[in-house]
């Protein structure tokens, strides 16, 4: 439902579900409801909501040692607060999710917060670190095979490169990042 951006309804099921985990289920499924129900929220624009709903599933996640959880709605709380514009916020969280993935070798996740930092940091005109940030997020999904997060990092350090005046470095990376792009059939990037 969410891919079909059906979130209305999909925020229904989760509802549903959260219900019944609630009053027989085991906590850390009903957290897994509260992050699927949060994420929905934030797609409907109900940001208190969303926030509150990410805070529960947290605080379970981490009762039951669920590190990796507990910072799966940490970073859904960044992202919320990257919508808001609270990018300092954002970041701090971001940080930490950062430290979490790298200590616990996920490196999908990490290049995704890597991707969300470098975002953050053009939103905040921190163009160098933006930049260095993309790049890194680059090196990442291009280890990992994953073109379309690939891309998404060749396009903010493009951006960042073209805002920093060096049109050649910006030039090479949007051009990549659109032949990947286009590869990955993502033409509304």
């Amino acid at each position: 439902l969410h891919r079909q951006d059906l979130h209305v309804e999909a925020q229904e099921y989760y509802r549903r579900a959260t219900a019944f985990f609630e009053q027989s289920g085991p906590p850390v499924a009903t957290a897994l409801c509260y992050y699927n129900l949060a994420n929905t929220q934030v797609q409907l624009f109900r940001f208190g909501e969303a926030g509150e709903t990410y805070a529960k599933a947290r605080k379970i996640f981490e009762e039951h040692q669920q590190s990796l959880h507990a910072t799966g709605c940490l970073y859904g709380l960044a992202w919320l607060h990257m919508l808001q514009g609270e990018f300092h916020v954002a970041l701090n969280e971001l940080a930490e999710c950062e430290r979490t993935y790298r200590e616990g070798e996920n490196d999908r996740e990490l290049v995704l917060c890597q991707l969300d930092q470098a975002e953050t940091y053009l939103s905040l005109n921190l163009l160098q670190y933006a930049r260095r940030t993309a790049e890194a997020a680059v090196l990442g999904a291009a280890r990992l095979g994953i073109g379309y997060e690939r891309a998404k990092g060749l396009f903010f350090a493009g951006v960042a490169s073209l805002q920093l005046g060096q049109t050649k470095e910006a030039q090479r990376a949007l051009l990549a990042a659109r032949s990947v792009f286009e590869q990955e059939h993502n033409d509304g990037f």
